[in-house]
Parts: C-alpha cells; sequence; structure tokens
C-alpha cells in the first residue's frame, strides 16, 4: 500500500471519526492532509521507505484562533483514542537523531498527527507566513520546500484556507520562472565544455564528473521547462523526470550516454542532441533562440551558444530581477547555487542569504595591471 492511500483511510477512518466524537467544536473548521516532507508525499514510496518517517499519519491544519485554543487538547484525544496499529502499521513512533521519525515496534511514542496551521507550516518551511511578497523574496525559497508544500493529498478542506494557498504557490511567477531558467542555461554552459577538454588530456575521472553535473543541470532545467518543481535529493530526481510531459522521454536515452560513455566524443554527440531536443522546445515557447556556436580550441563542443540563448531568456523579464545580474548573467536563486542540502530546507538560512541580490554594483571584483 502506497502512504497517501494509507494514510487518507487512516483519516477518514480512525482520525475524522474521533473528531466528531470527541471534539466536535472543530468539525468542519479544518484541513486534513498529508502533504511536506517524505517519499510517500511524492508517490515515490516503496518497501524500502518503510523504515522512517513512513505510516500512518497526518496533517490537521486549524486556524490560528482554533489552534490557540484547540492544540493540545486535539493532541491529548488522538493520543488517548488512536489505535496502535491500523491497517497492521503501528500508529506510535520514536525520533532519532539520525533517521527522524521511526515506527514504534513496541506501542510507544508519538502518533504522528501534526496539527498546526497553514501559517505556520509555512513559516517554518519557507520562511514567511503565506505567499512571498516579492520576487526576490522567491528566490530564497527552495524548489524542494515549494514541492512539499504542493505535493501530496488533501483529504478534506473545510475552510479552503489551505486549498488557496497551494493554488498560490503550485509554481513560481513568470519572472521568476524566467530568471531561474536564465541561470540554468548559463550554468550549463560552465560544465558542458570541459567534458571535451578533460577527455583530450585523459583526466578520465573529471571528464565523468563533469559529464554528471552536466547530466544533472540539463534535469533540472527540464523540470522547469516544464513548470514542474524538482526534489531537492538526486534520489528522486530520474523518477521525477520521467514523469514529466515535455522532452524528458526523448532525451533519457542521450543522457544515459553522457553519463556511461567511456570517451568524450559519444558524451558531446549525445549532449547535441539533447540541446537540438531543448532549444528547439524553448524557441517554440518564445523563450529564446538557438544561436550558433563559435568553437575554440577544437571542433568537439557544442553547436550552440548557450550563454546567448540565456540572455535572450533574461531580455523577456521585467520587475526588480531585471537588475539582479552579475556581468549581464543571471545570479540564480539560492537553492540554484547553494549545495548544501542542510541549509537549503533551513528557511531562516536561505533568507540570510538574501543580500546577494541587493548588493550594489552586481559586478565581478577583477584585478588587472591598474590596481
Amino acid at each position: 500500500m502506497k502512504g497517501l492511500d494509507l494514510s487518507k483511510k487512516y483519516y477518514f477512518e480512525c482520525i475524522k471519526p474521533i473528531i466528531q466524537d470527541k471534539l466536535p467544536e472543530i468539525a468542519g473548521e479544518y484541513a486534513a492532509t498529508l502533504i511536506g516532507y517524505g517519499s510517500d508525499v511524492i508517490g515515490n514510496d516503496d518497501e524500502i521507505s518503510r523504515d522512517h518517517e513512513w505510516g500512518p499519519r497526518c496533517h490537521i491544519f486549524l486556524s490560528e484562533q482554533m489552534h490557540e485554543k484547540y492544540d493540545l487538547i486535539l493532541d491529548k484525544i488522538l493520543d488517548e483514542n488512536l489505535p496502535l496499529k491500523f491497517e497492521g502499521f503501528p500508529t506510535r513512533f520514536t525520533f532519532t537523531e539520525h533517521w527522524g521519525s521511526i515506527p514504534s515496534k513496541d506501542g510507544t511514542g508519538y502518533h504522528h498527527v501534526v496539527i498546526t496551521t497553514p501559517q505556520r507550516f509555512l513559516e517554518l518551511t519557507i520562511g514567511v507566513p503565506g505567499v512571498p511578497e516579492s520576487d526576490i523574496d522567491l528566490l530564497a525559497v527552495s524548489e524542494q520546500r515549494l514541492l512539499e508544500f504542493t505535493s501530496g493529498k488533501v483529504f478534506e478542506d473545510f475552510t479552503g484556507e489551505l486549498t488557496a494557498l497551494r493554488e498560490k504557490l503550485a509554481y513560481f511567477p513568470d519572472d521568476v520562472w524566467r530568471y531561474r531558467i536564465a541561470y540554468s542555461l548559463s550554468d550549463i554552459g560552465c560544465d558542458d565544455s570541459l567534458i571535451s577538454l578533460c577527455g583530450q588530456r585523459g583526466d578520465i575521472i573529471s571528464m565523468h564528473l563533469n559529464a554528471a553535473r552536466t547530466v544533472e543541470k540539463i534535469m533540472r532545467l527540464v523540470f522547469l521547462l516544464n513548470r514542474t518543481y524538482a526534489p531537492l535529493y538526486p534520489k528522486w530526481l530520474h523518477r521525477n523526470f520521467m514523469k514529466l510531459p515535455e522532452i524528458a522521454s526523448d532525451i533519457e536515452k542521450p543522457l544515459l550516454i553522457v553519463l556511461e560513455e567511456k570517451e568524450y566524443q559519444p558524451k558531446m554527440e549525445a549532449l547535441k542532441l539533447i540541446y537540438e531536443k531543448i532549444l528547439t522546445f524553448m524557441e517554440d515557447h518564445n523563450l529564446c533562440k538557438k544561436h550558433p556556436a563559435v568553437f575554440q580550441r577544437d571542433n568537439s563542443g557544442i553547436d550552440y551558444d548557450i550563454q546567448t540563448s540565456s540572455k535572450d531568456v533574461l531580455s523577456t523579464i521585467g520587475g526588480d530581477l531585471k537588475s539582479r545580474l552579475i556581468d549581464g548573467i543571471s545570479l540564480g536563486a539560492i537553492d540554484q547555487w547553494m549545495f548544501n542540502q542542510d541549509i537549503i530546507v533551513n528557511a531562516e538560512h536561505m533568507k540570510s542569504l538574501l543580500p546577494v541580490y541587493k548588493a550594489e554594483p552586481l559586478k565581478r571584483n577583477r584585478l588587472d595591471k591598474h590596481i
């Protein structure tokens, strides 16, 4: 059984009847969901997933006023009335420092029904209690957290408040989307040419490392082009990638060639096919043009000038983001250039990096003979 289906059944057969019987004051005044972290939320759970953070669980979202009055009362009622097992799975969990919540084998521990409010949930996960006020503020919100908030299932939403917020955060505003795409294109161009240069020099590990980095960046770009949040964790990247309706199935085999081929020439030929698919799609959707590349050093590079295509996308952006550049290049969102996963999922750490976008002037500092 998939975790979402298990938790939905758990809510309707156990949690909801308890609320109706023991605390009718809040009946019809909450939302019941399973959203947030976890492979079950994005539908990728299997038997391997069941060792931690998996089992009968739920989120109950109350209004701020109702939460202040009924949070502890509801928690106690659920603790006293929920069964110790549901569908053969433990409903009590214990906390471990390394693995988080793990199913309790002896029935001790806590129930996994989180009682919160939409504002508290968003404050904790994205850093603000609602929709971020500006495009720049959204650059400090990770795709992973937005994926968590908009994935999963809403079992019931009597007030509609949570559903409305999920709809507003369903995807990035247009300028933020284009700004991320522009960065993604320019960032890919930093690694792809190194594949052939390292291969020619016999630096095989570096060649494969740059190939792998390029493949991941391409996959994340394709998520953007599909207007779909990408998972942070690489273990789910390919599985979610193959769910995308555009481009992904056409380039899966060439991506494997880039990863698996031992020589650089087949890797570069596969990249040409990939870029042809991606840039054709972008040109068809009026995002950029396919600009021919000017090859340097050898003729094993990519046929297109990705950096110029990136500038095409930037030219379509308005508002505050239009000036948030370094030497004419998008800075990208924080989770595009920050690689520490613990920082990316911590809202306060992400927000602390916002001054990056407020520095003036946004130019590289260079040393030359006059300095």
